[in-house]
């Protein structure tokens, strides 16, 4: 029987970096659905924009974060730096409980986008759409430390 080789992954190409609330949000994942939250943050750590579901709907920051569907209820709501990084904002349970994009507005103090829900691809043309100077001014005051994780 032939010796089976090892496959060397590739180094993820862009940065994922968490909010302190998301690391505490992945915290209250159920161990049942942890794995597939990590699998698929590895996956938007290789592929990006292209793999980070929609962008939101709304004014200014709204359009600039983008919600991925993890299984039916959980998301995880990233945006994106010029730097190539990915910054984590939120891993919720979204049912009728609980709303992370409420959490979110709350969060950045920002008001709950009332616009129509078109949920547009988080990239356009391979471009995701990054964060202004006033949005990272937002995240800044709103969650002063970032984790790398």
């Amino acid at each position: 029987m032939p010796a089976k080789r090892r496959v060397r992954k590739a180094p993820p190409r862009f940065a994922l970096v968490a909010t302190a609330g998301a690391i505490d949000d992945f915290k209250d994942v159920p161990a049942g659905a942890r794995s597939l939250v990590k699998t698929r943050l590895r996956r938007l750590a290789m592929e990006g924009c292209r793999v980070a579901g929609y962008s939101l709907s709304g004014d200014t920051p709204w359009p600039k974060l983008c919600s991925k569907h993890i299984g039916e209820d959980w998301r995880v709501v990233v945006a994106f730096q010029a730097d190539d990084s990915i910054v984590i904002i939120k891993i919720a349970l979204h049912d009728d409980k609980r709303d992370p994009y409420a959490e979110i507005a709350v969060e950045l103090n920002v008001p709950i986008s009332t616009a129509e829900r078109t949920k547009p691809p988080c990239c356009e043309d391979g471009v995701p759409p990054m964060l202004d100077q006033e949005v990272l001014e937002t995240l800044s005051q709103a969650f002063r430390n970032l984790r790398g994780i």
